[in-house]
């Protein structure tokens, strides 16, 4: 697989220069800051009308198995072609290929190297139309190219010469606008740099009009693009020598129209003129030195950066930060639609400030359900970029897990699940935290601290400033360790209630209602879910009742009476509709009568506790005490317990202390994983299973102990 890590920088090498001074600065979002060098317009091609097209491997050789960790990708611009512009005079020395992956300080570094060819005199010959086309045949060709190598999330560096700085514009555009396909790669290039716009005079009128800086087409793509976008530190470099072939009107970019004038820009000469400062036959060559000095020193910035970045995941990483979510069963397909048109979710989610929602529930009322599936949705959804500020939309969660040990209860958990998931995704935020991961490391580098955490998270609302909305789903706050939990809550209300200038806090915690909870939340929007989920049940038992119907073979009229009970006495209950009906299915199953189904139900005790006992209470005596045991036990463990540790666990409790030995448990032992797991399966209803318990089961087990 291809580094895990993203990042980006890219290089333009193009004329500065333009009419009265005027100049396009584009301001960009780095996710690692970047370095551009600004070369001359015009490339010169060794036979620019006969190099073919489209995007072409330099280094490594196309079959290498090398797992590259930094993608560069070479655009060349006016006249140019993908190999000529970057080769030397004599057509025998390709820089990009024969000298760059040699450099002494970047041999240690994985490389690839690629240069895309298009035809620019058609690109900036008629209209912005074709920028988009090769812009798009960019796009899809490194999208294979990576997704055929598992590369995706290599960071890219763009090198563009001349015009080519509106390809490489127009890709970011794109892969920005059209996320669902190319998100990976926008996610690679965030650095794209702003190349300016220049006025050419002597050359054909059509060329003229489209490269005029007030031109409509040149000038929407720059100012999309300054609008995703946020300022890098610049290295700007011109030539020293003049121009001696008169293709163009002016022999010489000077110093001042090579400089962009924005703070810690860096600005070299070369001493070339305006088409050999592309162009070197020997690494040697000073002027091959300089460009190679500032093309190697933003890979090392870059190389460095993602060391520092995976040392600060590494600590933030842990197995169990997703385990609750992905353990929790999907809906039923008939349930939940409702809340895309609930007037408290669309509130929450239309609102273009930060807005903060709770979900409040009885217990088994299905909020993780919900929660699960709220995330699932927000991931599929394509994406929705604000038309006015450019904001992107990411999704970061975490489910506590009362009985899925500290590492789903405890807040720092939380804290470091959510820091983690935001930095894998937008490296860009990487420069905010970094301050924060030193502290950590002059600390205690072996574990991070919940008041650090708490520093850390909020750093989001003071210093973010990009155009994104952060959607953080939390489910289960009521499982949440007791102790800091208000001070939590206070955390995540306060960052939702600031403002930041681009930055917008969704927050959506699910919860019981319980008092301490209650206190902090009530002041916000808050979706009550008993409330709402009284036709999902009826669509759930609907379903369900057409399945027993078909067993009972009996008249629709009398199995409806049965179905509007269920819903009646189910108080919007979901776990209690769903052991209800799997009761009921089993009367069926048996031979049981309508008669007989209807009875049970009448007698089955409408709250979830009294369920419980009476489930317990129908076991045989010889299994009742080892099911309790065996409850009893994943109950009040501090963790989950695998197959094999509850089996011995349950013939521990259920041995007489004097006949324990080895012997004993070596009888007792499943051969196979397998096994175990029919052994524990049988102490449950077949349609339930032991995947987890809900704290409410916990409860009422532990009151049997």
């Amino acid at each position: 697989m291809g580094n895990r890590y993203e990042g980006a920088t890219h290089f333009e090498f193009h004329n500065p220069t333009f009419n009265d001074g005027q100049r396009f600065i584009g301001y960009k979002r780095p996710i690692i800051s970047g370095i551009r060098i600004r070369f001359p317009w015009f490339s010169r091609s060794k036979k620019p009308k006969h190099e073919p097209f489209g995007l072409l491997q330099l280094y490594p050789s196309p079959n290498s198995k090398m797992e590259p960790e930094i993608e560069i990708v070479a655009i060349h611009g006016l006249g140019g072609g993908r190999m000529g512009t970057f080769t030397s005079a004599s057509g025998v020395h390709l820089w990009l290929r024969d000298f760059l992956p040699e450099d002494p300080d970047v041999a240690h570094m994985k490389l690839r190297i690629s240069t895309f060819g298009y035809d620019a005199s058609v690109a900036f010959g008629d209209s912005a139309i074709q920028i988009h086309n090769f812009a798009g045949q960019l796009l899809d060709e490194l999208h294979h190219t990576r997704r055929e190598s598992e590369t995706t999330r290599v960071p890219i560096v763009i090198i563009a010469h001349s015009l080519g700085g509106f390809v490489a514009k127009q890709v970011l555009i794109m892969a920005q606008n059209l996320q669902q396909d190319y998100g990976e790669i926008k996610e690679s290039m965030k650095s794209v740099d702003l190349a300016k716009v220049m006025t050419i005079r002597g050359v054909r009128r059509n060329l003229l009009k489209a490269l005029e800086p007030k031109s409509q087409e040149l000038t929407n793509i720059s100012s999309c693009f300054e609008r995703q976008t946020m300022p890098v530190q610049i290295v700007s470099m011109y030539e020293q020598n003049p121009t001696k072939k008169k293709i163009l009107l002016f022999e010489q970019v000077d110093e001042a129209s090579a400089t962009l004038g924005i703070p810690n820009e860096r600005l070299f000469a070369i001493p070339r003129d305006h088409f050999g400062i592309c162009q070197y036959t020997s690494p040697r060559e000073d002027a091959y030195a300089t460009v190679s000095k500032a093309i190697v020193g933003s890979f090392q910035e870059i190389h460095r950066r993602l060391q520092e970045l995976e040392e600060c995941l590494r600590s933030l990483y842990f197995q169990e930060y997703q385990t609750r979510r992905l353990n929790i069963s999907e809906r039923d397909a008939c349930t939940f639609k409702w809340i895309r048109e609930h007037p408290g979710f669309v509130e929450w989610e239309n609102s273009t400030s930060s807005s903060l929602l709770w979900l409040q529930g009885k217990p088994a009322s299905g909020k993780s359900t919900l929660m699960k599936y709220i995330r699932m949705d927000l991931d599929n959804r394509p994406p929705d970029l604000d038309t006015e500020n450019g904001s992107e939309r990411i999704v970061i969660d975490f489910f506590y897990s009362e009985r899925g040990g500290d590492a789903q209860r405890g807040h720092e958990w939380m804290l470091r699940s959510l820091l983690y998931q935001l930095l894998s995704m937008r490296h860009d935020m990487w420069d905010f935290y970094r301050g924060k991961f030193e502290d950590f490391k002059q600390q205690d580098p072996q574990h991070w601290h919940l008041k650090l955490l708490e520093k850390t998270f909020s750093i989001i609302k003071t210093k973010c400033r990009l155009p994104l909305t952060i959607y953080v789903l939390i489910d289960a706050m009521d499982e949440s360790d007791k102790p800091k939990r208000e001070e939590i809550l206070n955390l995540l209300s306060s960052v939702c209630d600031s403002e930041g200038s681009g930055l917008v806090m969704k927050i959506l915690i699910a919860s019981r209602p319980i008092p301490k909870i209650t206190s902090v939340l009530k002041k916000y929007i808050t979706i009550t879910l008993e409330e709402e989920t009284t036709k999902d049940i009826d669509r759930f038992t609907s379903k369900r009742m057409e399945e027993i119907n078909k067993i009972l073979d009996a008249h629709t009229t009398k199995v409806q009476d049965i179905h509007h009970m269920i819903v009646k006495r189910s108080r919007g209950v979901f776990l209690w509709v769903k052991l209800v009906l799997n009761e009921l299915e089993d009367m069926a199953h048996n031979g049981c009568s309508l008669f007989e189904i209807k009875r049970k139900l009448e007698y089955l005790p409408q709250d979830l506790d009294d369920l419980y006992a009476l489930m317990l209470e129908k076991l045989g005596t010889a299994e009742h005490a080892e099911t309790l045991r065996m409850l009893q036990w994943v109950a009040h463990s501090s963790r989950p317990l695998s197959l094999i540790e509850l089996i011995e666990a349950v013939v521990v409790a259920v041995s007489d202390p004097l006949d324990i030995s080895l012997d004993l448990l070596e009888e007792r032992r499943a051969p196979t994983l397998d096994q175990a797991n029919r052994m524990v399966s049988t102490k449950f209803h077949p349609s339930n299973g032991p995947r987890f318990l809900i704290q409410t089961a916990c409860d009422i087990l532990a009151s049997h102990a």
